[in-house]
């Protein structure tokens, strides 16, 4: 796929232009496959663009990398999907953290309770 004017060379920067606002909206550059932008089928060009990474001028593949492209879509979705597992074990670790925290907590507390009770009852008997 040449970078040339013509027809070719505007829906080429019709498809970039509607990446760029996909981008801008949702933080990365792997829309589904049939995601519409604006009328305009995303989806289908970002696999085209994929499909054809080898005929892409160098011009074309810079600026795909410099928004973020994604040219591997599997790598993506591993990627998310292992940075959300991460993000899950994190919080877990966290949760577990202060439960033990605050069950050592009651457990001091359940302690000086009865010692104090002891002590009372100690005191009374005098």
């Amino acid at each position: 796929m040449a970078s040339g004017g013509g027809k070719y060379a505007q829906r080429w920067e019709r498809g970039f232009a509607a990446l760029c606002n996909f981008h801008r909206r949702k933080g990365h550059c792997c829309p589904p496959q049939r995601h519409l932008e604006r009328k305009y089928n995303l989806g289908s060009w970002v696999i085209v663009q994929r499909y054809r990474k080898d005929d892409l001028s160098v011009e074309r593949k810079k600026r795909l990398d410099r928004i973020g492209f994604v040219w591997n879509w599997r790598d993506f979705v591993w990627e998310r999907g292992f940075a959300a597992l991460l993000k899950f074990k994190q919080r877990e670790e966290r949760r577990d953290a202060a439960e033990k925290e605050a069950a050592s907590r009651r457990a001091t507390d359940d302690q000086v309770l009865e010692d104090s009770e002891r002590l009372i009852a100690a005191w009374n008997e005098r």
